[in-house]
């Protein structure tokens, strides 16, 4: 089943370490890129996957055509037409405003106008540890790291070694 041309091309099985400017000069031969993206996961590493989108569809039909199954640094690249993006289309930014709406720390997040802090994300007290209350703006530095938690273990460890030994 072959998909409706679009300017807009999907770039799959791409190599991890790609930036945007490789991925451009892999298909600015073919004509005018108005957009070019490359998916990161939340760390910020590629997923080795992208998009690409022309300014017209000719461009872009020759592009797919001379591009997909090319070997690219030792990987056969995937390219096919894709969706429009759909934080361009009304119905998408539809939706992304109603998400913003029932999750309203995500806007204060982004810079979005801002809604009154609510309780919700504060932590229960307790009397053995003083943490500090989470509110939405601090929630995501709120959390012990690995590194405190790494150390932590490595003292209990010391001191449990320490009362075995000395049996």
């Amino acid at each position: 089943m072959d998909k409706t041309p679009t300017t807009r091309l999907f770039v799959g099985s791409l190599p991890y370490k790609f930036n945007e400017g490789q991925l451009l000069s892999l298909f600015v031969p073919f004509g005018r890129i108005i957009a070019i993206q490359i998916v990161h996961n939340q760390w910020g590493k590629s997923r080795g996957l992208g998009f690409v989108e022309f300014d017209n569809l000719d461009s872009a039909i020759d592009a797919k055509v001379k591009m997909h199954n090319r070997l690219v640094e030792d990987r056969t690249i995937i390219v096919d037409y894709a969706e429009p993006d759909p934080s361009k289309t009304p119905e998408g930014q539809a939706r992304h405003e109603e998400a913003l709406n029932r999750h309203p720390q995500r806007r204060q997040k982004y810079n979005h106008q801002s809604s009154p802090p609510t309780d919700r994300y504060q932590k229960p007290s307790s009397k053995k540890r003083s943490t500090p209350t989470v509110s939405p703006s601090n929630f995501e530095h709120s959390r012990q790291s690995v590194y405190d938690s790494r150390n932590h273990h490595s003292k209990v460890g010391a001191k449990f070694a320490k009362r075995s030994r000395g049996k």
